[in-house]
């Protein structure tokens, strides 16, 4: 919902997908229930958006039926409407004190800064939900990112829609458990639209800060073809561990199989490989790298960092099409040896 309508509304406003006094755009929602209800009436004032469930099932099924429809291709050029297009959503003036009024609740002033951080749930999709459970996380690594985040005067922000754990309560104070305490629809689009960056996973949330053009850095990622967007953006893969072999598979094996787009727990069942979630360390390092370079102030780890980027960049068709994400420099440095050919 947040990615798709998003690239559709900013090639549309640019003229494109036959914008004419023509043609009428409507939507209507596939799946129950909503993922997030803000988020959908932000879009409806930009589109005519169908969320009756009986009205919604007979308009697919005419449209099937007839014809009547055009495919629309969202993906293949991404990059260039996350980087050089401005976001279409924004809150109204009543949203944004509503917004101000919720995070001085939860102890966050005007002059304040914080960032969201969260790791894929199984508890969000529950039972049957295994065909994705490659993607799944835990939240307790990404604790001494928040720590850090903590330290230096801002806050961390656990965000969810539905979570499996409760953060612990000897926590910093500035580490706050908005997912279990203070947790609404328009506080999930609000906070992912306002914090300094998203420290997130393979999950929806990052496609939310995307739209409205927040930095995302985004640990766990997986599949590896589908990274971030945008030039702010930084991510670290999971590894994938091959049982056969008694390795780690390099960057090239990744992309040479199925691996690649596994979008599916069974693919990674089948080719014998385990997946190894990101050290705690390593989410540290990369909040701490777009932090710095948000700042202004990144100091590189190694001198020659830039000739692992490159080599990572040389790997992967996807890079050479256009997308301008980095990946995380400590990660790629102290995985080195997954660079080889």
């Amino acid at each position: 919902m947040a990615c798709e309508l998003e690239i559709f509304l900013r090639r549309y406003k640019q003229g494109g997908f036959f914008n004419s006094n023509n043609t009428i755009y409507v939507g209507f929602c596939l799946h129950f229930p909503i993922g997030n209800r803000q988020l959908l009436k932000m879009y409806g004032r930009h589109l005519f958006i169908v969320t009756n469930k009986l009205f919604a099932k007979l308009l697919n099924t005419w449209i099937k039926k007839t014809g009547f429809y055009t495919v629309l291709s969202f993906y293949g050029n991404e990059y260039y409407e996350n980087n050089q297009l401005k976001p279409v959503l924004s809150f109204t003036d009543e949203e944004k004190k509503q917004g101000r009024k919720l995070l001085s609740e939860m102890g966050i002033g005007e002059a304040d800064w914080f960032v969201c951080f969260q790791a894929r749930d199984p508890k969000y999709l529950g039972p049957g939900s295994e065909y994705h459970d490659y993607r799944d996380c835990d939240i307790e690594n990404y604790l001494k990112a928040a720590e850090y985040i903590a330290d230096r005067g801002g806050y961390a922000i656990r965000i969810g829609s539905v979570v499996d754990k409760p953060l612990s309560k000897g926590r910093h104070p500035n580490i706050i458990d908005y997912a279990v305490d203070f947790r609404s629809d328009f506080m999930d689009i609000f906070l992912l639209a306002n914090c300094k960056f998203l420290l997130g996973s393979t999950s929806g949330p990052y496609n939310v800060s995307s739209v409205f053009g927040v930095p995302v850095a985004c640990a766990n990622f997986i599949p590896i073809s589908f990274v971030p967007y945008k030039k702010s953006d930084l991510f670290v893969p999971k590894k994938i561990f091959s049982k056969a072999q008694g390795r780690h598979l390099t960057f090239n094996e990744i992309q040479d199989s199925e691996l690649m787009d596994g979008y599916q727990s069974e693919v990674y069942k089948k080719l014998g490989v385990e997946v190894i979630e990101n050290s705690s360390d390593e989410i540290l390092e990369m909040a701490k790298e777009i932090n710095m370079r948000l700042d202004g102030n990144y100091v590189p780890y190694v001198s020659n960092e830039e000739e692992y980027q490159k080599k990572f960049d040389a790997i992967f068709k996807l890079r050479r099409n256009g997308c301008p994400t980095k990946i995380g420099t400590y990660f790629l440095i102290k995985n080195r040896d997954m660079l080889v050919a």
